[in-house]
């Protein structure tokens, strides 16, 4: 065991009460949780206490960490004050790409516009960034910048359509509408993992309801197919508003709603046991008691 923290109160996630006891961690995994007096805890770790990094939890708490399930986190990798804000937050896992607004694929040509909407979360972008014109490159430009989350990414509609159609409020042609799809397929394919839009504001609230869903239709046969949509018109608890779209019968496509109450299945669309992971390979496995955090 390389570090124990002890004498702490321990709020395990699952919904029981805190209570006082010690965590271990053995090569950087969780080893040993125990309540205070259990059979085994007394002398664990003095056995061998130069190589063991003892921490005294006394009137602290120690919890799991927090999900960011709707974060921005992208316009601001790799800043100090990006990681701040997740750290002090007790922050391990955020959901990037939010509100139809990612930050790939990059269309040379329309880069201008895409820019215009990202000032939304930054006023600073990459020198490289005209050439994330697919996740992949995207993905590597991500593998070179200091994270300190688990970082999860969604493929903004908005996006798509500033890349195939720029700024037009219009329908997208079948060949336009195509590209998108391939575009998508793509981002998909290398690790995205799902669909984001933003139909409340430019570029998505110039989309129909038949371009959501055959965009829905490229990702629902796959594993993970999230839809997360900011609607036409803001939902009242319990019921839908006019004008809503997203995932649904025609797509067979989870779809999430995000509120500051949810989480769990509701809020990521996710199984007890579904799985899968980041765009560096992690294991996310969000369970049904985590409470996302919105920055």
């Amino acid at each position: 065991m390389e570090l124990l923290i002890k004498h702490v109160m321990i709020v395990d996630g699952t919904g029981a009460p805190a209570y006082r006891g010690t965590v271990g961690v053995e090569q950087g995994k969780i080893c040993l949780v125990a309540k205070e007096g259990e059979m085994g805890l007394d002398g664990v770790g003095e056995q061998s206490s130069s190589q063991v990094q003892v921490i005294e939890g006394e009137g602290l708490y120690l919890s799991p960490g927090f999900i960011d399930a709707h974060s921005h986190g992208d316009g601001i990798y790799g800043t100090d004050f990006g990681q701040l804000c997740k750290t002090s937050q007790g922050i391990t896992t955020e959901i990037c790409g939010q509100c139809g607004l990612s930050f790939y694929p990059v269309n040379p040509k329309t880069l201008g516009q895409l820019q215009q909407f990202l000032t939304l979360f930054t006023n600073e972008f990459s020198e490289d960034m005209d050439q994330w014109t697919d996740f992949s490159t995207y993905k590597k430009y991500m593998e070179t910048v200091p994270l300190t989350c688990n970082t999860a990414i969604l493929t903004g509609h908005g996006t798509l359509r500033v890349a195939v159609m720029g700024n037009d409020n219009r329908k997208p042609t079948e060949e336009e509408l195509e590209q998108m799809k391939v575009l998508l397929k793509e981002a998909m394919d290398h690790g995205s993992i799902g669909l984001s839009t933003g139909l409340i504001y430019p570029p998505g609230s110039f989309s129909h309801i038949d371009e959501i869903v055959e965009l829905a239709k490229v990702i629902a046969p796959l594993r993970w197919n999230l839809c997360l949509p900011h609607e036409k018109r803001i939902r009242r608890r319990g019921g839908s508003g006019e004008g809503s779209s997203g995932g649904g019968p025609q797509s067979r496509c989870p779809r999430s709603d995000f509120a500051p109450q949810g989480a769990g299945k509701g809020q990521l669309g996710l199984d007890e046991g579904d799985a899968a992971t980041d765009f560096r390979g992690n294991r996310l496995r969000p369970e049904g008691h985590h409470r996302p955090i919105s920055l």
